[in-house]
């Protein structure tokens, strides 16, 4: 069940919603309640100026965003959400275009939220490449062996200690680098 945090103006509204949500597979959750785990956030019925600011702040986060707006806060609602990826919708919605908008937004939001997360596997990889060649460029310098050589000290430390490459490119760099 994917959970959407619900942000409205009105008890009455949020209530409606927060059934429809329910009928239809989503797991609603108030404002008040820990945003973390929601895959999206949906903004209804909320006066100009008080929402735009936290829906930015949740989409550049990796939440989806959707925004319910009158036709004439459209215009502005597209600007203010334009470069982080929020969809604007304007009111009336029938229920048929909001339960659309949510399935795109979820499988959107789940998608972008994969990304990141190999996103910040490939940052620690290249990372750790940069610590292990900075430790040959530490044992060319300072023992005089050539990159190969270097490359294969540290591979066979590794494997003869049982240790990831990374700790004994730290111990090399301890050693020669203080």
């Amino acid at each position: 069940m994917q959970k959407i945090t619900v942000h409205c103006g009105s008890d009455t509204v949020n209530k409606k919603v927060c059934r429809f949500l329910r009928e239809n597979g989503f797991q609603p959750r108030s404002a008040s309640e820990e945003e973390n785990g929601s895959i999206l956030a949906l903004f209804v019925s909320l006066p100009k100026g008080s929402w735009e600011e936290k829906a930015r702040a949740l989409a550049n986060g990796g939440t989806a965003v959707i925004a319910i707006v009158s036709p004439e806060e459209a215009a502005s609602a597209e600007r203010e959400l334009s470069g982080v990826g929020g969809a604007v919708l304007c009111r009336p919605v029938r229920p048929s275009e909001l339960l659309q908008a949510l399935r795109i937004c979820a499988r959107v939001g789940c998608r972008l939220r994969a990304l990141g997360d190999e996103n910040e596997r490939l940052k620690a990889t290249i990372g750790e490449l940069k610590l292990i060649d900075r430790a040959k460029c530490a044992l060319v310098g300072y023992l005089g062996m050539t990159e190969k050589d270097a490359h294969r000290f540290l591979e066979k430390q590794a494997m003869d200690r049982r240790l990831p490459r990374r700790e004994v490119a730290l111990e090399i760099l301890k050693a020669y680098e203080t």
